[in-house]
């Protein structure tokens, strides 16, 4: 937008009221612009930080969470944040030492 208003023959301070920006932020693109084209358009995300479960967890968490307790030989029906820290993880999992919530039942712990 401010790429399409700068060309529309807007001013910097008329197009950061509108996309209700910094003047300093409008020019910034604008220059970027100007030096690398479309290119500068594509916002090549970063995104945050770093996973901290593999695939191989994750994918092992949605088989246990779609997996019915009764089948895991857990004495319960249903998953739930309240029976999930006296389940034994641990031996429900094929490889490593898996921990699913904490001492008081209300989060997930690191998966290691």
């Amino acid at each position: 937008m401010v790429v399409l208003a700068s060309a529309g023959g807007n001013t910097v301070p008329v197009i950061a009221r509108l996309v209700q920006a910094d003047e300093d932020s409008v020019r910034q693109v604008i220059h970027r612009f100007n030096e690398m084209g479309m290119a500068c358009l594509d916002p090549r995300w970063a995104g945050g930080r770093p996973r901290l479960i593999s695939p191989g967890d994750e994918a092992f968490i949605v088989a246990t969470a779609n997996t019915r307790p009764e089948t895991l030989g857990q004495p319960f029906t249903r998953w739930s944040l309240r029976n999930s820290p006296t389940t034994s993880p641990t031996t429900l999992a094929p490889t490593g030492s898996r921990s699913v919530g904490n001492d008081s039942g209300n989060s997930f712990a690191n998966m290691t």
